[in-house]
């Protein structure tokens, strides 16, 4: 069920999501950049989960129990000590939950145009204009055109 914020999560999920997308990208006064838990971002990290959007939202109230349940409060209720102490001992027993939701969050991430643009790359589709790419030496090459087929020639 969609929210009036325009996401399928309900407000625990909202903020657990924020609160441990910030702890995987946190934010940079250096480069003048969000971390992973803006909004806009974290809109992105649901879009990205589309159909798996359940497991997304598995996942979150996974990490909300195990906040629950080491710390008494929310994983976005907790200090930002106690709030990473709870998170890194949650990937340590969930490492496989952990690791999906930081593919979607590093991803949603660096997809957005601000941080793109903090790297010095223009936000921007890479067609039509494309990209320039470094040619290489295509002589490494040679060895693997020369080398016999390894597959079964069908008639």
């Amino acid at each position: 069920m969609d929210n009036s914020n325009g996401h399928k999560l309900n407000d625990t999920q909202w903020w657990t999501l924020c609160a441990l997308a910030d702890l995987i990208v946190p934010p940079s006064e250096e480069h003048k950049v969000p971390g992973a838990g803006d909004r806009e971002i974290c809109k992105a990290v649901i879009h990205d989960a589309g159909e798996r959007v359940g497991q997304l939202i598995e996942i979150l109230d996974a990490v909300d129990a195990f906040s629950r349940s080491n710390s008494g409060e929310s994983l976005f209720s907790l200090a930002s000590v106690q709030r990473e102490t709870v998170a890194l001992a949650f990937r340590s027993t969930q490492a496989r939950f952990a690791d999906r939701v930081a593919n979607w969050v590093v991803q949603a991430y660096y997809r957005d145009d601000r941080v793109l643009n903090s790297l010095g790359i223009e936000a921007r589709p890479p067609f039509p204009q494309g990209y320039d790419v470094e040619q290489g030496d295509w002589a490494k090459l040679d060895t693997v055109r020369n080398r016999a087929p390894f597959y079964r020639a069908v008639d």
